[in-house]
């Protein structure tokens, strides 16, 4: 069984290389959560929410993904901060919500 844990480190290769299960040294995100027959899981899209998936139980949803980089925090490419505290059961994520000049907090859908 395959286990992805929350703040661990992965390498996030482009194009997707789910059958790889390390680079570097690194767990292959994409490997760390391929499932056969779903789609890829991807975080190019800010917040990625799959679709709900059958289980023996019943419908569940499978994961919400957020991605944040810390290296870049405070950097003119990203002047907001992200913040991620899943102990405290809190996120606040700008996503794709980081236009230059523009508080984020003031875009529809926050």
């Amino acid at each position: 069984m395959k286990r992805f844990r929350m703040g661990e480190l992965c390498r996030y290769p482009k194009p997707a290389t789910p059958g790889i299960p390390t680079i570097d040294g690194i767990p292959n995100f994409h490997f760390v959560v391929a499932i056969e027959g779903m789609p890829t899981l991807q975080l190019e899209k800010g917040i990625n929410a799959p679709s709900p998936t059958r289980a023996s139980d019943g419908e569940r949803l499978a994961v919400i993904l957020l991605s944040s980089n810390e290296n870049k925090l405070g950097s003119a490419e990203n002047p907001w901060h992200d913040t991620i505290a899943p102990d405290e059961g809190f996120a606040r994520y700008f996503g794709d919500n980081k236009t230059p000049g523009v508080d984020p907090g003031t875009a529809p859908g926050e």
